[in-house]
């Protein structure tokens, strides 16, 4: 069986979408070396390639962060948890695994009002001016090269002056 191509649009929306979840695992300080971004271009989606060591909620974050940058790129910033049904059959889905975690770190409860406040300070990193910028060129590199490293990535990171989770006064 054959699969579709992304569109233009489709190609966009999952660009600013692995560059949202590469944000905040800048954001939380870990390194993105020898790491790469790809988009597959022969079937709809992408993949970072960044593993969840932990179940935090640094790491929810990180799971927000794709779908976050998603909804800002097309102006839209969401007013109640991000979950997408359609996806919850997929183990492996940003929706999934968000409500899993948000269920593990609330003792087995599905607690959106917490996913909605974790939710909201993602949002404010990733619209912070420096990481919105370091994002749309990483997005836009995608678009045009159809993957990125974490070098580059970092690169592009370090040149916008991203904020990271302790602050500026930490940064060198």
């Amino acid at each position: 069986m054959r699969t579709r191509r992304m569109t233009a649009d489709e190609r966009r929306t999952v660009a600013f979408h692995e560059a949202g979840h590469v944000a905040m695992v800048y954001w939380r300080c870990e390194s993105l070396h020898a790491r790469k971004i790809v988009l597959h271009t022969d079937r709809y989606g992408g993949a970072n390639f960044i593993p969840m060591y932990d179940l935090t909620e640094l790491a929810l974050m990180v799971l927000l962060g794709g779908p976050m940058a998603e909804f800002l790129s097309m102006g839209i910033v969401p007013k109640q948890p991000l979950r997408f049904r359609n996806e919850y059959q997929d183990a492996n889905s940003d929706s999934t695994r968000i409500r899993n975690l948000v269920k593990k770190l609330r003792g087995g409860k599905d607690d959106r009002h917490y996913q909605f406040d974790v939710q909201e300070r993602c949002r404010e990193i990733i619209q912070e001016p420096r990481m919105w910028q370091a994002v749309t060129m990483i997005a836009e590199r995608l678009i045009a090269d159809g993957e990125i490293s974490g070098e580059d990535s970092e690169e592009i990171f370090e040149q916008c002056k991203a904020p990271r989770l302790y602050g500026e006064r930490y940064r060198q």
